[in-house]
């Protein structure tokens, strides 16, 4: 087989559910199980274990599974409102941060330098994040403009697992918000009150 082909199938395996046993959750990484209801997607960090369907088209004659998503963080709302302040006074520009959890387990803010930015866009420097430091939640303003995860957002979001949010009418007293769960490109609604 291609080395290419090895190494992915290394990093994003596809197992079968078994019938007749539990299947074992994941410790850590991704993989794909083909289960009766189709497929899904597992992963595994520190913070988070999420067992999702990715399609369910298919009836595949394999064992049954639940989704389940479990994200287990600290109170991020200090972090939300630091994140809040901070666009607010860069107002009416977008600005972007990321939540990132070091290796001793301490999670910071950590606000990223725009490349561009204006009252509707941002475009930023991707950090390289120290040995054993994690982004956890990808963030970023909407200025003005109410809370939504645009196409771009999409495109910026396929092939990774984080949390992102959206913070948008930072001017007023309460910003509207929205967070998604990031899956290797499957998308995963999170309500505030899960994080």
């Amino acid at each position: 087989m291609n080395n290419a082909d090895t190494i992915l199938q290394a990093k994003a395996p596809v197992v079968m559910v078994p019938n007749h046993e539990a299947l074992a959750p994941l410790e850590r990484g991704r993989r794909y199980l083909a289960a009766r209801q189709g497929l899904f997607v597992e992963v595994a960090r520190d913070w988070l274990y999420a067992c999702v369907p990715l399609g369910t088209a298919v009836r595949l004659p394999y064992g049954i599974l639940e989704p389940v998503v479990k994200i287990q963080l600290p109170d991020l709302r200090p972090l939300f409102g630091a994140f809040v302040e901070y666009a607010q006074s860069e107002l009416p520009k977008e600005v972007a941060a990321w939540i990132v959890r070091d290796g001793t387990g301490d999670f910071r803010l950590h606000p990223l330098e725009a490349r561009s930015s204006s009252g509707v866009h941002i475009e930023y420097e991707r950090p390289k994040l120290q040995g054993g430091d994690e982004l956890v939640v990808d963030l970023h303003s909407h200025g003005r403009m109410t809370a939504f995860f645009s196409e771009t957002d999409d495109v910026d979001d396929i092939g990774q697992v984080k949390i992102a949010g959206v913070f948008g009418e930072v001017h007023r007293p309460t910003p509207s918000r929205v967070f998604r769960l990031c899956l290797h490109g499957h998308f995963v609604p999170v309500e505030e009150g899960a994080l």
